[in-house]
């Protein structure tokens, strides 16, 4: 499809994606500046998590929050690099998560609250990372 019309799919699946990930980049931004209001309704272990994780995790918890964010904005926008920003951004997640989950001291902790929505995460995220793909290939994306 080189065509000047988006099919109505982009519309959905971007507006979804801009409407979540708008979400994960407020959750950032307050986490990272630390933002006392926000902080309030943030459980104490999570905020021990976040705030004493190491540095490469820090970067690829932005890595993924910014690039799903562009990624979906550059969705909207038929850019072809929406699919590197959503690719890069999955992998950063997946990367965090099994930081998290994995090897992070108190991991098993982290597990027993349940991965599943981790795991459910992060397959959703390659989803929308390979959709972005198969929009460029089609020509959707320019």
């Amino acid at each position: 499809m080189t065509g000047s019309r988006r099919p109505w799919h982009l519309w959905l699946v971007g507006g979804l994606g801009l409407l979540v990930w708008s979400g994960g980049a407020w959750d950032w931004l307050m986490m990272t500046t630390r933002t006392p209001a926000y902080l309030v309704d943030v459980p104490a272990d999570w905020q021990a998590l976040v705030f004493g994780q190491p540095w490469w995790v820090s970067v690829a918890w932005a890595v993924a929050v910014w690039g799903l964010f562009l990624g979906a904005i550059g969705l909207w926008l038929r850019k072809a690099w929406a699919a590197w920003s959503l690719t890069g951004a999955a992998a950063a997640l997946i990367l965090d998560q099994v930081y998290v989950y994995v090897l992070h001291p108190d991991a098993a902790a982290w597990r027993a609250q349940g991965v599943v929505v981790a795991v459910g995460l992060c397959v959703v995220l390659t989803a929308f990372a390979a959709y972005a793909w198969l929009m460029a290939k089609r020509g959707v994306l320019r």
